[in-house]
């Protein structure tokens, strides 16, 4: 089942190496982190349809689970974002079915369905805890990794702050 509130109000933001550790030693991370592994593989039509409707589409994998996401491009800027974003399981392969009924595809997007192949892959750790700030409740998880295209790699360190409940000033 696709998620029924399908906006994310998130901060991303690239973080030197020479920072992990502060930010794993600020007091509001007083709890252990989850720590999870994740890969990921992005979708889009060889002539760039998605990328220049400002739409990503991956299927994400954890474990045996597998979880299809769309996200639109969305408002924002400076590292802060609020975007459109689906998300629920399916068997490991592309549910097309599912995304010709959300409203990105629903106009002249469905016909790039068929011709949907892999373009990138994300591979990382990512450690993850919950905190409580000014009323609301964020996410905050550090990722480490690896971006493949073809033959092009890049490492990912990332700090992502993604808003669960309350107001996005406390973001």
């Amino acid at each position: 089942m696709k998620n029924a509130n399908p906006l994310e109000i998130e901060l991303k933001l690239a973080l030197p190496k020479a920072c992990l550790d502060r930010v794993e030693r600020h007091p509001m991370l007083t709890e252990g982190a989850e720590a999870l592994t994740l890969a990921n593989t992005y979708f889009d039509t060889p002539d760039g349809a998605l990328s220049r409707a400002g739409i990503a589409l991956r299927l994400r994998r954890q474990g045996n689970h597998t979880l299809q996401t769309v996200k639109t491009k969305g408002q924002g800027g400076g590292g802060l974002s609020a975007r459109q974003e689906w998300e629920w399981p399916v068997d490991g392969t592309l549910d097309l079915d599912a995304l010709a009924a959300l409203p990105p595809f629903e106009s002249a997007l469905d016909e790039t369905l068929g011709r949907l192949a892999p373009v990138l892959a994300t591979d990382f750790v990512r450690r993850r805890w919950l905190v409580e700030h000014q009323g609301s409740t964020i996410e905050l998880v550090l990722d480490q990794g690896e971006i493949r295209a073809g033959e092009a790699r890049a490492t990912i360190q990332e700090l992502e702050l993604e808003l669960k409940a309350g107001d996005a000033a406390s973001l």
